[in-house]
């Protein structure tokens, strides 16, 4: 059995060197080869020399691929690393994020569940970890408590494997949706209206370090708004304008009345606890953006925040 790892990177040398270093210390299945494909996309290439030192350096079990794909856009790079990966004749193509570090037992976390639940896709979750610097008014994200083996109608690109047979039949990431993100979420819907099976592996957890740059308020809402327009946008695309209306345009206005009043009572509290004010103030802040975005892609209007690098 062979199972690539794909990873798409630009000029994050310092996140990459981080996930890279946490995939070589994997604890490997007996009778499994392993490779990492890495598609630096980036007009010029510029980590080149690091992923080949470290594929020089890497153990013996490991085959470590460089790929520079010059068109600038995230569907664009997973569509490259895709094509890489089956170059390389695999069974399972995982995906994770370049900020991201997988558990010693993720890979054997994966292989386990497909087994146990006889999926084609497996999900894991992430384990966010917060510096000092988190505003008291930032909410936290814990990793998700759910059984393994819970089905799923989608799944993203963070940390999930897959079939290289779903490849192979032709799907393939959105490149309509170039700057926006989301394009995973979208893949996923398609993987698995497409009839594949789609399923939680709670064992499987990388962590993530969330960045300063995340927790300002301005970044955190234009997450909410952004989401929610893909969302939206993936909705239109897959099942037509009056099946998104009815799913997305109503919950939509629904989070808009629900943040309206979340944030009013936020107000309210401030006076007898500031911080939990300004966590309640931020989640009805954060409904309003979030139910904004979800109405706005009707309109064609959704956010490309990826046309400038999110940095280390």
């Amino acid at each position: 059995m062979k199972v690539v790892i794909a990873l798409c990177t630009r000029e994050r040398p310092l996140l990459l060197q981080r996930c890279l270093a946490s995939l070589q210390a994997l604890e490997l299945p007996e009778n499994v080869q392993v490779a990492a494909v890495v598609v630096e996309n980036n007009g010029t290439p510029s980590c080149q020399d690091l992923v080949d030192g470290i594929a020089r350096r890497a153990p013996p079990a490991w085959q470590i691929v460089y790929v520079h794909e010059p068109r600038l856009g995230i569907p664009i790079a997973r569509n490259r690393s895709v094509d890489a990966a089956l170059e390389l004749e695999p069974d399972w193509i995982a995906f994770l994020d370049d900020d991201e570090e997988a558990a010693p037992n993720w890979l054997v976390a994966m292989l386990d569940n497909s087994r146990r639940h006889g999926a084609d896709v497996l999900q894991g979750p992430v384990d966010y970890r917060y510096g000092p610097e988190l505003p008291d008014w930032a909410p936290r994200s814990t990793i998700k408590k759910r059984a393994s083996g819970t089905r799923l109608e989608t799944a993203f690109t963070n940390n999930v494997m897959m079939k290289a047979a779903i490849a192979r039949s032709g799907l393939r990431f959105d490149e309509g949706m170039r700057f926006s993100g989301g394009e995973d979420s979208d893949f996923f819907y398609r993987v698995a209206e497409a009839g594949w099976i789609l399923c939680w592996a709670s064992e499987a957890v990388v962590s993530e370090v969330v960045l300063a740059n995340r927790q300002t308020v301005g970044w955190q809402l234009a997450r909410a708004l952004r989401v929610a327009a893909n969302a939206t946008e993936s909705h239109i695309n897959r099942k037509g304008r009056w099946s998104a209306l009815f799913v997305h345009g109503s919950k939509g206005v629904r989070r808009i009345v629900r943040g309206a009043a979340t944030g009013l009572f936020g107000l309210m509290l401030l006076p007898f606890s500031r911080r939990l004010g300004k966590q309640t103030g931020f989640a009805g802040l954060r409904n309003i953006w979030s139910g904004a975005g979800g109405i706005i892609a009707f309109f064609g209007v959704v956010p490309q925040p990826y046309t400038r690098i999110d940095g280390e």
